[in-house]
């Protein structure tokens, strides 16, 4: 008797279970926003003979830099020490016929600043604080959004809708109906700034710089696998 209850079981469970009929489709969302903040990236590089020189120097146009930051009223918190560096600066010399050698010649201070701002008319003020403060490189200005959540759910549910489109016109194509969902696959929520260049250095005085801020894209994937009945 237990081993005919064995037999039946191994023959029930060696038997696949058919696979559902199912659609699959991805479908993608897109939203576009205006961005609420940015992140400046500015800063000073100084070259000098020695180290002191060179580190003096960058933190004497930093602090100028810090004190024009503060007349435009951007809080400290927002304003972030990025990097911090003092390097060799080594060229190459004649040391006879035919031949060159190493030599230090100098050293490199850099102090960069990142800024967040909240106020994006002041973009362009920050930009020209560089060059008013004595500093001399704008690294880059990256916008975005202080909470995207809202963005990202409504870019998934664009992502949704297409995809359920898509299930719906191949199931009438096909003259099936259309189930219920089988299964979800979120592909990744992402926010896409504007492309944007702006990286240049020992900047000569200028004219108010204009700094647009244009959209943020806010973009979603998902697949869905929907079940199907008969024709």
């Amino acid at each position: 008797m237990l081993l005919a209850l064995a037999l039946i079981a191994s023959l029930g469970w060696s038997q696949e279970r058919p696979s559902p009929r199912t659609i699959n489709v991805s479908g993608t969302g897109e939203v576009y926003v205006a961005p609420d903040m940015a992140t400046v990236t500015i800063g000073v590089e100084t070259n000098a003979k020695t180290a002191k020189e060179a580190m003096d120097a960058a933190n004497s146009a930093t602090s100028a830099l810090l004190k024009r930051l503060a007349d435009l009223k951007i809080p400290r918190e927002q304003i972030q020490t990025s990097r911090l560096q003092l390097m060799p600066i080594y060229e190459n010399v004649q040391a006879g016929p035919g031949r060159q050698r190493t030599e230090l010649t100098g050293y490199r201070a850099t102090n960069m600043l990142t800024v967040r701002v909240f106020d994006l008319t002041l973009v362009g003020a920050v930009v020209d604080a560089v060059t008013a403060s004595g500093s001399n490189r704008v690294q880059g200005i990256a916008f975005g959004l202080r909470n995207d959540k809202e963005a990202r759910l409504r870019a998934l549910a664009e992502a949704v809708a297409s995809a359920r489109e898509k299930a719906a016109t191949i199931a009438k194509a096909l003259g099936v109906s259309l189930g219920p969902v089988y299964e979800v696959q979120e592909g990744g929520v992402h926010v896409v700034p504007p492309p944007m260049d702006v990286a240049f250095t020992r900047m000569a005085a200028a004219e108010s710089t204009p700094v647009e801020a244009g959209e943020l894209r806010v973009s979603a994937s998902v697949t869905l696998r929907y079940l199907i009945g008969g024709s």
